[in-house]
């Protein structure tokens, strides 16, 4: 059920400006997944969530709804926040952000639905 696809180098920092300010994010291979610099080199919310594969039941929500997908699986069932990160290309991106702050690319968060 994944849609999500990385093209970015292990360990390549990606920089997104969010709200006015530049936040680094570099790809966790282990997960596929691209999550604040900060949360790679230590524990936190959004890695153990990531651990977590294939724990939460998306189907009554994901497909039939007409708000982002990645965005209800943050904000409504995992009661996190959402931030919009803009790329050095200009793409927007939804963030998830957890109460210990760590963050990762909202599309990453599809491998948490069985």
């Amino acid at each position: 059920m994944s849609y999500f696809f990385v093209k970015a180098e292990s360990n390549k920092k990606i920089i997104y400006n969010v709200a006015g300010k530049n936040e680094t994010f570099i790809l966790n291979v282990s997960y596929n997944a691209i999550v604040s610099e900060k949360c790679n080199k230590n524990r936190c919310q959004a890695l153990s969530l990531l651990e977590k594969k294939a724990s939460l039941d998306c189907s009554a929500f994901l497909f039939f709804n007409d708000r982002n997908p990645t965005n209800v699986i943050c904000l409504d069932h995992l009661h996190a926040n959402i931030k919009i990160g803009i790329d050095e290309r200009g793409n927007e991106t939804s963030i998830c952000y957890f109460n210990d702050n760590s963050s990762v690319i909202a599309d990453s968060l599809v491998r948490i639905c069985k």
